[in-house]
């Protein structure tokens, strides 16, 4: 008699376990898609925003420009949505949506700004070492000849890093 409910346990305790498995494996699975959607967010996240290791001003520069266009049109989408909001939670969502666009712009023109920073600089330091560099017995013309290229760069670098800004 306790050979026929054996089997019965036994299915039953199989069914069960077999549940329960398909329920691990499951949320194993969901928790590894959510693993994956969110590493795959930060690596799109972050070659989009330019995060690679030295990436060059001119790049800078186009990620800068395509971030300001986004933030444009989330500001666009946004003052159309506002005729529609009907809460204060309704303004906070429409500020949200616009929140990224704005962050990423911000970044962008940082590592714009960075580049322009970095390029005086480096003309700076070009044209100093070159003013070291001449001897005291050069002739005065061929000093000045030696070092036109390094303040004309240095010209160009001031000009780039006074661009878009109001100076009087």
């Amino acid at each position: 008699m306790s050979g026929r409910h054996l089997p019965a346990r036994r299915t039953r305790g199989h069914s069960q376990s077999r549940q329960s498995a398909l329920t691990y494996v499951k949320g194993t699975l969901l928790r590894t898609r959510s693993i994956t959607s969110v590493l795959l967010c930060a690596l799109t996240i972050a070659s989009l925003t330019g995060c690679a290791p030295d990436a060059a001003p001119e790049e800078n520069t186009a990620s800068a420009c395509a971030a300001l266009e986004q933030l444009n049109s989330a500001v666009e989408a946004a003052k159309s949505d506002l005729s529609s909001a009907e809460t204060m939670g309704d303004l906070r969502d429409i500020r949200e949506s616009v929140s990224e666009a704005y962050t990423e712009a911000e970044s962008a023109l940082d590592r714009v700004a960075a580049d322009r920073a970095d390029q005086l600089a480096e003309s700076w330091s070009a044209l100093s070492e070159e003013v070291e560099g001449v001897s005291d017995d050069a002739a005065i013309a061929d000093a000045r000849e030696s070092l036109i290229e390094e303040f004309r760069e240095l010209g160009e670098a001031r000009q780039v890093a006074q661009s878009d800004l109001e100076c009087d």
